[in-house]
């Protein structure tokens, strides 16, 4: 019941300001069926700034070379999206990669973008994902942090 009014909730709120909202995020080995495949652990979640560690989805990136971002937007009209790649380094966070994505109108409208993992030192360590609605304003509409071991 309680997802139900948040999904009606965040429906309500992209419909009276034009706007998406996210639904629910997950952190993922892979998508099938429009759905998040192997959730890493722990769940992943909106943040507004970086996490404690033991609330930061872990990725071992000798058993896992791929990351999926799977995004559920509610939005009243056709919107686009970005899910922008992050990688720390000495305290700051430098963007790898812009992904531009197309939501439908729906109260949980689902899409997701990848990002490969290498093996190497340079992408061990924190990562984050921002979701950001493009328009006339760019707004940041989540942000899903990550840790690549």
């Amino acid at each position: 019941m309680t997802v139900i009014m948040a999904v009606l909730g965040a429906l309500l709120l992209a419909s009276a300001a034009g706007a998406a909202e996210v639904v629910n995020v997950s952190l993922a080995a892979n998508v099938s069926e429009r759905e998040p495949v192997g959730p890493f652990a722990p769940a992943a979640a909106c943040q507004t700034s970086t996490p404690p560690a033991y609330r930061v989805p872990v990725v071992d990136s000798q058993a896992f070379h791929d990351v999926y971002l799977w995004t559920k937007i509610a939005a009243a009209q056709t919107r686009e999206i970005r899910h922008r790649y992050y990688k720390e380094s000495a305290g700051e966070f430098a963007m790898t990669a812009d992904v531009a994505l197309s939501v439908d109108p729906s109260a949980g409208y689902r899409t997701w973008s990848s990002k490969s993992i290498l093996r190497s030192l340079m992408h061990k360590g924190m990562w984050k994902v921002d979701v950001v609605e493009v328009g006339d304003a760019e707004r940041v509409l989540c942000s899903v942090f990550f840790n690549v071991e």
